[in-house]
């Protein structure tokens, strides 16, 4: 009999998938908390260099907006938040070939979250 191995990862995956806001303030996430660390952590990659993109795509619609009259306290929350997914996305993909699932997974698991999404 073999004994089950679970990726050291999925214990900390779970936590954060099933309780990312728990005891925090409404629309605070710990994603938002760590998004600095996580930053620190992609410097160590080549997927760092892509945070600049966020920017490149961010400033043309917040100028335009901006322009048009926005509460600029609510705009710098969502942007900020915004930035805070960026960040995490980056991370993801980055910790994503250190899985190393079987193939047939990978491709179930990116097809439900593709049902999921739509």
């Amino acid at each position: 009999m073999t004994a089950i191995r679970f990726n050291k990862y999925y214990p900390i995956a779970f936590l954060y998938f099933f309780f990312n806001g728990v005891f925090l303030p409404h629309g605070l996430l710990y994603t938002s908390i760590l998004t600095p660390l996580l930053l620190i952590w992609l410097y160590k990659f080549p997927s760092f260099r892509y945070v600049y993109l966020f920017f490149v795509l961010f400033i043309p619609f917040a100028f335009i907006q901006i322009r048009n009259g926005v509460d600029m306290a609510y705009y710098i929350k969502s942007g900020l938040l915004l930035f805070s997914v960026y960040v995490f996305t980056l991370a993801f993909y980055q910790f994503l070939p250190s899985v190393k699932p079987s193939a047939s997974f990978t491709g179930k698991f990116l097809w439900q979250i593709f049902f999921l999404l739509l």
